[in-house]
């Protein structure tokens, strides 16, 4: 849809503008490595990120954004991050600070989705990107956490789901073992199970009146001496 719209000229005008992407296929893998290389150089002024076709999250050197507008751009995210870690990079001969920032962007729209990854270029520039939380970027408070990697997050949702389970299970006992004390407390107080106190009671009044009915009826029989 998106491509048809280009041809004919009919985009959304609130469509971002500053940011696009697209795929270079190369003949040898040798290639690939080369062009790699490439990554944080400057293309009409924009800052050009290079990775593979798969790109992947280092969970060890980089940080988790969110709360980020739908209009956030890689460019000026990556500008405000820039400028707090300059003041404390001390490493800066081994090359720039940040590696890429990528912005998680929704497939038809291209808008942002809310959250997006800063890569940076080794562990020790965390610390200093996560003084960023809560900072303003285009009149929103960002949310800046560690990055955790797949299997992290897998295991805590693994054992997360295992409580609420085993939760689950301890409370459905727990009210079993209560129906059934009700239910033998019922059968004690002659209450039958599921049936209700008012029920109950009317049951035992009707059952009062037939007895006296019958001894009544039985009185009224015998012969007098």
């Amino acid at each position: 849809m998106r491509q048809v719209c280009a041809n004919t000229g009919k985009l959304l005008a609130d469509a971002p503008k500053k940011c696009a992407q697209g795929y270079v296929v190369f003949k040898s893998v040798e290639s690939v490595e080369k062009s790699l290389k490439l990554n944080n150089t400057t293309y009409q002024s924009h800052t050009l990120r290079v990775d593979n076709a798969s790109p992947t999250i280092e969970p060890g050197h980089s940080v988790f954004v969110g709360n980020l507008p739908y209009g956030a751009d890689e460019e000026t995210l990556r500008e405000h991050f820039e400028d707090k870690l300059s003041e404390g990079d001390f490493n800066e001969a081994d090359g720039e600070a940040i590696s890429g920032v990528r912005i998680i962007r929704d497939n038809e729209t291209q808008k942002c989705k809310g959250f997006g990854y800063v890569i940076l270029r080794d562990a020790t520039l965390v610390p200093l990107a996560l003084q960023l939380h809560e900072t303003k970027y285009m009149k929103r408070e960002l949310r800046v956490m560690v990055c955790e990697s797949y299997s992290d997050t897998t295991k805590s949702s693994t054992r997360k789901r295992k409580a609420e389970g085993a939760s689950s299970s301890s409370g459905s006992g727990k009210v079993m073992k209560r129906r059934a004390r009700s239910d033998k407390k019922a059968a004690i107080g002659g209450k039958p199970a599921g049936m209700s106190k008012r029920a109950a009671s009317e049951q035992k009044v009707n059952k009062r009146v037939k007895k006296l009915q019958n001894r009544a009826v039985k009185g009224m029989g015998k012969k007098k001496k």
